[in-house]
């Protein structure tokens, strides 16, 4: 003879107080895991989002090549790679000329390393 079992209620309930406050909480006060794979949620315009998502391919069978590939990227759309090739714009002026004003201050070339050498102890 088969009998019914009446099980409890559940513990949790969707009308719970936590459930409310964390739906009421803005998205970005909520600390989530990122998924292998994603891009975290940052200020990126699309032709940032595809180049990072081109160069982080896990297969690489799909991922970004040749820089035949990347120069055909929106991100690099109008960009004279030519310049980059003999040498005539250097790292440092596109970071500065593209970057945050002041977001590099100049340092002098020899500056000393004091300390670097010094002897280490290691203590238990």
């Amino acid at each position: 003879m088969l009998s019914l079992v009446k099980f409890s209620e559940p513990a949790v309930h969707s009308e719970d107080k936590k459930d409310k406050e964390i739906e009421e909480n803005d998205s970005s006060d909520v600390k989530t895991t990122p998924t292998p794979g994603a891009l975290p949620n940052a200020e990126l315009t699309k032709a940032a989002r595809g180049l990072l998502i081109k160069l982080l391919e896990v297969n690489p069978q799909y991922r970004l090549k040749s820089l035949r590939q990347l120069q055909q990227t929106a991100f690099f759309m109008g960009f004279n790679f030519d310049d980059i090739k003999i040498k005539k714009i250097s790292p440092k002026t596109m970071l500065q000329q593209y970057g945050e004003q002041n977001a590099f201050p100049e340092i002098a070339e020899d500056v000393p390393f004091t300390n670097f050498n010094q002897n280490l102890h290691i203590t238990d």
